[in-house]
């Protein structure tokens, strides 16, 4: 099955239990304060109910991770912020956020919950009755208890989660001590497909995920971030903010993430795989980024790219001999 057949099934409605992400929160009186000094995103202007995309760098302005960063619709201490991230560097995040709390009243809570997808047409019609009313809008996050998702309600753990990414997908976040159960009652109204194949709505909607094998390796506007509202220039300082502002004021943005298509590949493709022109096989163009295979060695991706060397060169995969790359749109100008 193609990358595309992949995507057309994904429209007509399906689920996915999406182990490629950790689920953290950020609770407590100074939970907002900290983290719009750690992060990349306003955190101080992000409503109850809405999220937004972030990132946390190194001093040198190099990205650690990138986020989905989610205010909790009831605007409780307790609840406080939702940070979703890959997986691979979850752990190392997070202990070096920890770092950094010293004497602030925040608490981590971390693995409380697991990440579900559910997207097209079956998967609206599905939470729209089970929520008894349209679901989520893009940047919205709405509370659904268990017995509004159809699980048990005399169950100890009430909170869910969801998450309207826009494009017909939604986030699910459910505490683990339910996942079983609710992916059981998905897969009587959806077919399941694989994390993998839930990274084609990723790469599809153009958010930027950093793995470990591009940790450290793009500035945060080479990942969009400041084109998709994930980079505040108003706010105060965080770690690499000065590098992010004079990247932005200095100049052209050099390095951007652009989408595309690939075929003839047997494997998934890794992040970090290097992409070449075919006219030069000794220096690379740039990195990808994140990648969403399908059955028939054909897959879509994201790369940030040397943009000047990049323009009409004819881009190759992991060498100047290497499978082509065809362009895709993204879903925002780069302008």
């Amino acid at each position: 099955m193609s990358a595309s057949d992949v995507m057309a099934e994904l429209a007509g409605g399906a689920f996915c239990r999406l182990s490629q992400f950790a689920v953290s929160r950020a609770c407590g009186d100074d939970a907002r304060v900290f983290l719009n000094g750690q992060l990349s995103s306003d955190v101080k202007t992000l409503p109850a109910g809405c999220w937004q995309l972030s990132s946390y760098s190194t001093p040198k302005g190099r990205a650690l991770a990138t986020f989905v960063l989610a205010n909790d619709p009831t605007e409780c201490v307790e609840s406080g912020f939702w940070l979703i991230t890959r997986r691979s560097v979850a752990e190392l995040t997070f202990k070096r956020l920890a770092m950094f709390v010293m004497r602030s009243k925040v608490a981590w809570a971390h693995d409380t919950h697991a990440a579900f997808g559910v997207c097209g047409t079956g998967g609206r019609e599905l939470l729209a009755t089970w929520l008894g009313c349209e679901p989520p809008a893009e940047g919205a996050c709405v509370v659904a208890t268990l017995d509004t998702v159809g699980l048990d309600a005399d169950a100890t753990a009430t909170d869910c989660r969801v998450l309207g990414l826009g494009g017909a997908a939604w986030w699910l976040l459910v505490p683990l001590a339910q996942a079983d159960a609710l992916a059981g009652r998905l897969a009587h109204c959806l077919p399941e497909r694989s994390s993998a194949d839930w990274d084609a709505v990723e790469v599809a909607a153009g958010r930027p995920w950093v793995e470990s094998e591009t940790r450290e390796a793009f500035v945060p506007q080479m990942l969009n971030l400041d084109l998709t509202g994930g980079i505040s220039f108003k706010k105060g300082c965080y770690p690499g903010q000065e590098i992010v502002a004079r990247t932005q004021y200095l100049g052209k943005v050099k390095r951007r993430m652009l989408r595309f298509a690939v075929d003839g590949v047997a494997a998934s493709v890794a992040a970090g795989t290097s992409v070449f022109a075919a006219a030069d096989a000794d220096q690379a163009l740039g990195q990808v980024v994140l990648a969403a295979p399908g059955d028939a060695g054909s897959q879509q991706l994201l790369a940030v790219l040397q943009m000047d060397l990049a323009a009409g060169a004819d881009l190759r995969l992991a060498e100047a001999s290497g499978p082509a790359l065809r362009p895709l749109p993204l879903p925002y100008p780069l302008d």
